[in-house]
């Protein structure tokens, strides 16, 4: 029985230094740092609300993470402290919901995300209905991050660009699957050489659509094409080499 402690607060907050290791080529805090301030706050959260992976784990449940959006708009560079901002935002289906926001020491907005979740029966291996507990978790004065809903990211059609992954002992957490945050480093990597020094990943949409494990080979394709506006956007699929099975799809 999944119960949540009803005197936490429904809102967190946490600061990081950006360190010389996060930082990229052109000085800026990489997506994956970003993106793991983004997870370890969700984590620290669900544990002052009693529902962190390491508390459900006992009762053969976990979470995983079915999908994420990152926007930014501004960039974090070496010596800056991030303050992230994070609250559970209701539901939707089986997803409980998770919105975050992004401040520089200034407490200047530079960024949003919004992430869905689903718990899982590990004995079943197949998601459960959330509580009522879970669904009602939403402080109403903070609002969504975004107000569009998330929309399906598009299939790759014509991948032209590759580069293939081995899944490494550090891949993997709790749950022995590999973490979300490298498949978002795979992603990266697989982007053309000139694009990755020229350019930086702004925006993220991410559906992670099966698990990858340690020994996987994975595949990383792009393709790269312009939107209806003339921005760069790439297109990406993760796929395991063994079976062609897709883990991931995204568009940067």
């Amino acid at each position: 029985m999944v119960e949540i402690i009803r005197d936490a607060s429904l809102v967190w907050k946490g600061t990081y230094p950006v360190r010389a290791s996060e930082i990229d080529p052109h000085g800026n805090a990489t997506l994956d740092t970003i993106c793991n301030f983004l997870q370890e706050s969700a984590g620290q959260h669900a544990h002052t609300l009693g529902v962190s992976v390491p508390q459900l784990l006992p009762q053969n449940l976990t979470w995983i993470l079915a999908r994420l959006r990152v926007d930014l708009s501004r960039f974090a560079s070496w010596h800056d402290k991030v303050m992230v901002e994070t609250w559970p935002a209701g539901a939707e289906k089986r997803y409980a919901l998770r919105d975050f926001r992004f401040f520089d020491h200034k407490n200047q907005l530079i960024g949003v995300a919004d992430t869905g979740w689903m718990m899982i029966d590990l004995a079943k291996k197949r998601p459960i209905h959330l509580t009522d507990e879970i669904r009602n978790l939403y402080p109403v004065e903070m609002g969504r991050a975004f107000e569009a809903p998330f929309a399906k990211v598009a299939s790759l059609q014509q991948p032209q660009h590759q580069r293939p992954f081995a899944v490494r002992f550090r891949d993997l957490d709790l749950n022995r699957h590999v973490n979300n945050v490298s498949y978002i480093i795979w992603l990266i990597e697989s982007v053309p050489d000139e694009l990755l020094f020229s350019h930086y990943p702004v925006g993220l949409e991410i559906e992670y659509r099966a698990e990858a494990v340690y020994g996987d080979r994975v595949l990383a394709q792009c393709e790269v094409v312009a939107d209806e506006i003339g921005n760069t956007v790439v297109l990406h699929a993760l796929v395991r080499e063994a079976d062609g099975k897709e883990l991931a799809r995204a568009r940067t």
